[in-house]
């Protein structure tokens, strides 16, 4: 009788844990967990079927409401993890991914999913909805490359971006900026600006990855200024000044575009609309004003 009990209790206790795993415990609001779900998507070569926003492609969208197996979080995992007979989407997702890991990109899938839904609202809460479509372009860089050339009166535009908690200047040419070591990414027309205003250089990789480093060190107080193309300063802004501390003054003259952003890469996806109406938004609140 004790045996049967025990039995019992080992039961009890692998089905609670089995419906532990099943369960997941993340949010589609916590941002880091998105972001690492993101990562793994584009990882596992998902978007080259149901595309970088989850909007379809040689397989069906996945923020629409037509789910053939279910569109429950439970469903989700055991496909992932090829668990379900019939499914055609490859079974070795199950064994490269661990449960964790699944769980993360189910996060990403249930983000996109909202903020494709979110996008009937009304105007009030139009540029948070858009800014969750800058998350989702970010995923892939060539998304990156169809969203910024699309700034029509920036697209040969650079800001000087400073913290205004901390530095004051009129212009962007200010003498100020003289000796101030300045933060400029590498193939790009900032370090001819930098030399011009005889302020130091610090030069930062153009890794697709990286682009957002020098506002990361601005912010930081590791250098004085930076100078930027203004699309990706507006794109990096919206993403790291939450606080609003930093202040952008354009630069009078016209320069190149970075090194692959000379060109608009087509793409009618709607996040790509969406992010680019999003940094136009952004460069008014920060007072730019286009060429």
């Amino acid at each position: 009788m004790k045996k049967i009990a025990v039995s019992c209790l080992i039961l009890s206790l692998s089905v609670g844990v089995l419906f532990a795993q099943q369960k997941n415990p993340y949010s589609p609001s916590d941002k880091q967990v998105v972001s690492q779900g993101k990562e793994l998507y584009f990882k596992m070569g998902c978007n080259g079927c149901h595309g970088a926003g989850g909007g379809g492609g040689m397989c069906p969208s996945f923020i629409d409401d037509t789910w053939v197996f279910g569109s429950d979080d439970q469903t989700l995992f055991k496909l992932i993890k090829g668990q379900i007979p019939q499914q055609t989407m490859p079974r070795m997702f199950g064994g490269v991914l661990t449960d964790d890991e699944i769980w993360k990109v189910i996060t990403f899938v249930r983000y996109c999913k909202v903020a494709a839904a979110e996008q009937g609202g009304g105007a009030a809460g139009q540029l948070n909805i858009d800014k969750k479509s800058c998350a989702i372009v970010e995923a892939d860089p060539h998304w990156l490359k169809a969203v910024l050339p699309r700034l029509s009166g920036y697209q040969r535009q650079y800001v000087l971006v400073f913290d205004g908690s901390s530095k004051n200047f009129s212009s962007a040419e200010d003498s100020k900026l003289s000796g101030l070591t300045v933060a400029v990414l590498d193939n790009s027309a900032a370090k001819e600006i930098a030399t011009s205003l005889k302020a130091k250089a610090k030069a930062y990789p153009d890794k697709e990855r990286e682009l957002g480093k020098p506002l990361e060190d601005l912010l930081a107080g590791k250098v004085d200024a930076a100078i930027l193309w203004t699309p990706l300063a507006a794109f990096y802004a919206m993403e790291l000044d939450s606080a609003r501390k930093l202040k952008m003054l354009p630069f009078s003259k016209s320069y190149t575009a970075p090194k692959g952003f000379e060109g608009q890469e087509q793409s009618s996806m709607v996040y790509v609309t969406k992010c680019a109406d999003a940094l136009l938004n952004v460069l008014k609140v920060y007072g730019v004003a286009p060429q």
